[in-house]
């Protein structure tokens, strides 16, 4: 039950996670892009809080990912059922969005991954 558990935390977290991740890496680009170039934007004290807040959401959502790919290894390790690539790409997910410019590219990857997780629920069940 645990096993069921954790594979559908780590599918859920996965694409919402990396939706997220990829999508505020875009918001991001676009807000230092108006900053840069003079175009009307808020205060500059509310666009510092919103960046800042948006990034330490964003960097614990990355680590989160590693962390959960490295305990689902740790669970699933030898269960034939399960597709080793979910957890190597959640890692890599989260890795490669720690990343300054690359934080889109790791939420490709844990969208990826996510899918694979909820694949493989869905297949364990088949299974069992």
């Amino acid at each position: 039950m645990k096993r069921r558990k954790l594979t559908k935390a780590n599918g859920i977290i996965g694409i919402v996670g990396g939706a997220f991740l990829f999508l505020a890496s875009i918001i991001f680009k676009v807000l230092l892009y108006r900053k840069t170039n003079n175009y009307s934007m808020p205060s500059d004290d509310v666009l510092s809080v919103v960046v800042i807040g948006g990034a330490v959401i964003v960097t614990v959502i990355k680590i989160s990912l590693i962390v959960l790919g490295i305990i689902s290894r740790k669970y699933h390790k030898g269960m034939q059922a399960f597709n080793n690539a979910s957890y190597i790409l959640l890692i890599i997910g989260g890795a490669i969005g720690l990343i300054g410019r690359l934080g889109w590219l790791g939420g490709v990857f844990a969208i990826i991954a996510g899918i694979f997780y909820l694949h493989n629920l869905k297949r364990s069940d088949k299974l069992m």
